[in-house]
């Protein structure tokens, strides 16, 4: 059985309820709806799924919180919301309302739905950690190994206890003082309790899946939801603007590039979209229909707080849905359904304030003082934006209710305001296409915890959104938005379309997230780009009537067909990337040459990220327990004192963790895939165990252009066996150092990471010196000659120099070689050995480099020496040096 996976019989009763708990909802929403919208077959199953999942995440979040999730808990938690569905139903006594028929329109979105479902089921398998997405996966199968949310134990306590060697520390404006992983908050009051990075719904929701079908379950729960996300856009334009903008913004939405991509991908996006255009859905029609059913209200109330559950940054919603609550109570426009919206919606936000306070404080005060710090960047907008709110307030106490109604309709139907917003619309379009990614020009950053550089690039914003939309549909968008606000009723869409246009202007205007592509789009996923897309189909829809009876017509189609060609031609690159693939697999193919139960063991610099991407995962779903040593590579690593202080905490934490092992009857174990840190092989007793190739293609992020390009990822893992006892291990008769494959308790300096080419052998480039040391063979006779082999070769272009290598032993020059384009084995007299000597031996190379995009090359910016494959020392032959 998987290792998150529940027994067939939870599984089996869990299956049998939610089927229930559906089919009643697809019954019962006509009587629950019987007043407002218009309720067809297709509405009737999208409601009955969407109230099914939220359902289902909701009761498994309450479980989670409490540390008792089970699909055994989630079951009767959706029996109980179904059984109050039903009374509630009985109790209203309304009969049902009449279905209303579909038409072609309708037909039309189930063909999308089919074709969403085609395109979007090739899930990307983002399972390592050190992102938000494989961060999202591990929280979710820990939480169903463990059926707790929080995560609280005794290893954790013992890390906190070795914090300044075991545990990540952050800076010092970040809450909380640790992490283990990225994402993997220690917390500072309770040592023994880790807190998950984010707020708890989508991760939960994901650890449903994952114990219905594993782990490999909860990669399909987003393009699942990827194709609920076109229905919804659907439903919501359908009462917007009527059913042909719907299908095309629909259609628009299924082939944009973002939504392929994110429809794959196991974040927040299409979750937070579905809630948020659900939620919509509800409030717009209790917006035009003043007798609409209170299960609208409450419908609308559970998917929009829902969706505040799911991320942190609506606020913005939050505010303009709590204003026009306010404006309506405030105007007397009022109705049981507006009153089971505000209960609901209440509720929800007392959960979320509940969770960011007692749950996931860090998150949020991570998340809302890099917005503390945006704002005081700009004190004119937030000057603006209060004198504004401050204004407003004023007229409307000085002008009354119904004063103040009466002047917002003449206001907002007057033709000055009208074409005034429209042309304002238009000229910020193209200002922030043409002017603003001049007079903004990038800026540098610099990353955490990697400590990397890069840009700042929020002045090409909406350029870059044109990547993906195309010029012509950012063109389209613009012009449809302008004309809605030309048209249409502006009170009757100022909530629903207000909410997209100013989500738009915030994301534009700042990303607020890592600027290369694709991942930065994430932030347009759940409102801008469908709300663009919306205006876009109401451009096309609305074409002026040109002479000729087909003339309008076939210049609709022709923009239409510009347009989605455009849109699949952007998707050439996203459409056949599988992020990660067979990521799931290779993991369990580690796992099993690891030692059951065994404690995992990285050490490497504080930027590095291995232990990241492979300890989260071994310990959130094979329950290895992780440790982490983290060495220091700045300037205070340069500080003798500082340096021996640290290597007096690691040697601490060493000692402490074979204890810790030992007295637990656990194994040991150590996975490297750099050089392992000097002080750590020096005081453990390592012996080589097996090496795994972790190979997988992802398309790779760019900051200066559209994603292109797939990129190999590799990881050769190396696993080494820690002696629990300081029993030296003999050396061999013979020594071999596989460089690249085999090294990492050999390699000193002076090399780069391991070279991956398929069917060639593992390597290294080294730089100008490059050293290891190499364990001495052991002999038992003074006389025995013994030599160094060294396998080598280089690729290097006409106008680089042949240049030498000089081999040093100890510090003694042994020889010197050019490498060839072809791999050569040079030969080399080792100084003479003492007897049963069972030492080691310093082995330096040093020669001239070269720069590859200097000379032409290739972009690759290292400066480079020569290739290693191998060395050994072995007993000398008649072998002369090459």
């Amino acid at each position: 059985m998987n290792p998150v996976q529940s027994s067939l019989g939870e599984i089996t009763l869990f299956g049998v309820v939610t089927l229930v708990f559906f089919s009643t909802n697809l019954l019962i929403i006509p009587r629950l709806l019987h007043t407002g919208g218009q309720i067809d077959w297709p509405l009737r199953a999208f409601l009955a799924a969407v109230v099914t999942l939220l359902a289902t995440g909701w009761s498994a979040v309450v479980l989670a919180l409490f540390g008792r999730y089970s699909l055994v808990g989630s079951s009767l938690l959706l029996l109980i919301i179904g059984g109050a569905l039903v009374v509630y139903t009985q109790r209203l006594g309304a009969n049902p309302k009449p279905g209303v028929r579909s038409d072609r329109y309708e037909l039309g979105l189930a063909v999308l739905l089919i074709i969403a479902a085609v395109v979007y089921a090739r899930p990307h398998e983002y399972l390592l950690g050190g992102s938000d997405a494989g961060s999202y996966i591990n929280t979710a199968a820990t939480t169903a190994r463990t059926g707790a949310y929080l995560q609280a134990s005794a290893w954790n306590r013992f890390l906190s206890e070795h914090a300044d060697v075991a545990l990540r520390a952050q800076p010092p404006h970040l809450r909380t003082h640790y992490l283990q992983f990225v994402g993997w908050y220690f917390d500072d009051n309770d040592p023994a309790l880790v807190r998950p990075q984010f707020f708890p719904f989508h991760p939960v929701l994901l650890s449903v899946a994952m114990s219905l079908g594993g782990v490999q379950a909860g990669f399909w729960v987003t393009p699942l939801i990827g194709v609920l996300n076109i229905a919804a856009l659907y439903f919501l334009a359908r009462q917007l603007f009527g059913k042909p903008v719907a299908l095309l913004a629909a259609l628009l939405l299924t082939v944009t590039a973002t939504q392929v991509f994110f429809a794959r991908y196991p974040t927040t996006e299409p979750l937070t979209l579905l809630l948020l255009f659900t939620g919509f859905l509800a409030f717009q029609i209790m917006w035009d229909e003043p007798h609409a059913a209170p299960a609208w209200g409450m419908l609308g109330g559970a998917t929009l707080g829902a969706a505040m559950l799911t991320r942190i940054d609506m606020p913005l919603v939050v505010v303009v849905l709590l204003a026009a609550l306010a404006l309506r109570g405030w105007l007397r426009r009022w109705s049981q359904a507006w009153s089971a919206f505000t209960l609901t919606f209440l509720f929800f936000l007392t959960q979320v304030v509940l969770v960011g306070w007692l749950v996931s404080w860090p998150y949020v005060w991570n998340v809302y003082y890099a917005v503390y710090s945006l704002a005081t960047r700009l004190p004119w907008l937030v000057g603006s934006a209060g004198v504004g709110g401050v204004v407003l307030l004023v007229a409307a106490a000085l002008l009354g209710a119904e004063r103040f109604e009466l002047h917002a309709r003449r206001i907002t139907a007057s033709p000055v305001t009208r074409w005034g917003l429209a042309l304002f619309v238009v000229g910020l379009s193209l200002y922030a296409y043409f002017l603003r990614p001049i007079l903004e020009p990038p800026r540098l950053t610099t990353s955490w915890p990697s400590g990397a550089q890069f840009p700042i690039l929020d002045g090409q914003n909406w350029v870059r959104l044109g990547w993906y939309l195309t010029p012509l549909g950012l063109a389209l968008a613009t012009t449809g938005l302008a004309m809605i606000l030309v048209r249409e009723r502006l009170i009757r869409l100022a909530v629903v379309v207000g909410i997209g246009v100013l989500t738009t202007i915030q994301y534009v205007h700042s990303i607020l997230n890592t600027p290369y592509h694709i991942y930065a789009m994430r932030r347009y996923v759940p409102i801008v780009i469908p709300m663009l897309w919306m205006f876009a189909a109401y451009a096309i829809g609305a074409l002026p009537r040109l002479p000729g009876r087909w003339t309008t017509p076939l210049v609709r189609s022709i923009v239409i067909a510009l347009l989605v060609g455009g849109l699949i031609y952007q998707d050439r690159y996203v459409a056949p990337a599988q992020d990660f693939a067979g990521s799931l697999r290779q993991l369990n193919e580690l796992q099993q040459q690891l030692q059951p139960g065994a404690i995992l063991l990285f050490a490497e610099p504080t930027e590095a990220l291995f232990a990241d991407a492979f300890g989260a995962p071994l310990q959130a779903i094979f329950d290895h327990p992780i440790a982490t040593i983290r060495t220091n590579t700045g300037a205070d690593a340069q500080d003798e004192v500082t340096t021996a202080q640290q290597e007096q905490r690691i040697t601490a934490f060493l000692e402490a963790l074979i204890a810790n092992a030992a007295a637990q009857g656990r194994p040991l174990q150590l996975l490297a895939v750099e050089p392992i840190p000097t002080i750590v092989r020096e005081h453990l007793t390592l012996q080589p165990s097996s090496t795994y190739a972790f190979t997988t293609q992802m398309l790779m992020n760019t900051y200066d252009h559209f994603p292109s390009v797939t990129q190999t990822v590799h990881y050769g893992i190396e696993i080494y066996d820690v002696a629990l006892t300081q029993t030296k291990q003999p050396n061999p008769d013979d020594v071999e150092i596989d460089i690249g494959a085999f090294d990492a308790a050999y390699v000193d300096g002076g090399f780069y990471g391991k070279e991956y080419i398929p069917g060639a052998p593992t390597m290294r480039w080294t730089q100008e010196a490059a050293r290891l040391t190499a364990p001495l063979p052991t002999t038992t006779d003074d006389a025995q000659a013994w030599e160094l082999q060294v396998r080598a070769m280089i690729y290097r272009p006409a106008n680089v120099a042949p240049a030498e290598v000089l081999v040093k032993v100890d510090g003694q020059t042994v020889g010197a070689f050019v490498p060839e384009e072809t791999w050569e084995t040079y030969v080399f007299p080792m100084p003479t050995m003492p007897a049963n000597d069972a030492g080691a031996v310093e082995i330096e190379f040093v020669t001239d480099t070269f720069v590859p995009a200097e000379v032409g090359l290739n972009n690759d910016q290292r400066r480079l020496g020569f290739l290693l494959d191998w060395i050994k020392i072995v007993p000398a032959s008649s072998t002369s040096s090459h």
